[in-house]
């Protein structure tokens, strides 16, 4: 597919950008928003060294649930078992992988083992995750970009969840500073809560997870950072994606806090 010619591409470019609220120029260069299952990010041109860039992610129609993913052989029966032993444990976790290892959609995966009675509140930037049960709500960062209205972020939505009487938080990326208000939150009796961060490997988690929580309070010190750590994660689960195979890499418990750090132990790995 493709567009008859640069005009009508810069024309649907700009009926985009004002169905958004907003105007693609030097001074707004970005524009993202959402509309139903696409998500739509426009670049402006100059940053691009070229025409505006339009890229269009499609959410698929369709959910993983831990069956599908056996049946995909994404992970191990065993492994299954420990997903969905943490899981009923309200266990608190991290789902770690590089970009296109399926982190969202692990996420919806487990979602879909809320019992009716649970009340999860998600909070993204972007509406990716689906509402398990009707007792669950979604909430949404604000960026506008004709500063009209103030900024919510992940941080604003998160203390205000505390609130909405949440049995489990979830976080669709830890990304900034939200990432001390969530490990407070599991502190004080918020379990089975979980969320996505970026990174390769579990150890790579933690010294992200570290500088994450040090930009919310930059006045702790690392090893009260940790202890926070120690105290609040007791898994994490890492996912690749290798050879265009996405799978489950690794569960990770943390074991305990060390004087050169937290220390890691693998529940099960898959063979490389």
């Amino acid at each position: 597919d493709h567009f008859n010619s640069n005009q009508s591409y810069l024309s649907v470019l700009d009926r985009l950008s004002q169905k958004c609220s907003s105007y693609l120029n030097r001074e707004k260069p970005f524009v993202e928003a959402q509309f139903g299952r696409l998500r739509i990010t426009i670049i402006f041109g100059e940053l691009s060294r070229g025409d505006s860039l339009l890229s269009i992610r499609i959410q698929p129609h369709s959910t993983w649930t831990l069956g599908t993913l056996l049946e995909k052989k994404w992970c191990s029966t065993e492994q299954a078992t420990a997903i969905q032993n943490l899981f009923l444990q309200k266990k608190n976790f991290i789902v770690v992988g590089g970009t296109g290892s399926g982190k969202t959609s692990f996420l919806q995966a487990l979602l879909q083992m809320m019992g009716a009675e649970e009340r999860a509140v998600i909070i993204e930037d972007t509406q990716e995750l689906q509402l398990p049960v009707s007792a669950s709500i979604s909430l949404l960062t604000r960026q506008d970009p004709s500063r009209s209205v103030g900024d919510v972020t992940m941080d604003d939505l998160l203390k205000r969840a505390l609130r909405l009487r949440p049995d489990r938080l979830v976080i669709g990326e830890i990304r900034g500073p939200e990432a001390k208000s969530l490990m407070m939150a599991m502190a004080t009796g918020h379990d089975g809560s979980f969320g996505s961060l970026h990174a390769r490997s579990a150890e790579e988690a933690l010294l992200r997870l570290e500088m994450l929580i040090q930009m919310g309070a930059p006045q702790w010190s690392l090893q009260s950072i940790r202890k926070l750590i120690a105290m609040t994660i007791q898994n994490i689960l890492v996912l690749e994606k290798k050879d265009g195979v996405r799978r489950l890499k690794g569960i990770y418990e943390i074991s305990s806090l060390e004087e050169n750090g937290l220390t890691l132990r693998p529940i099960d790995e898959s063979e490389s």
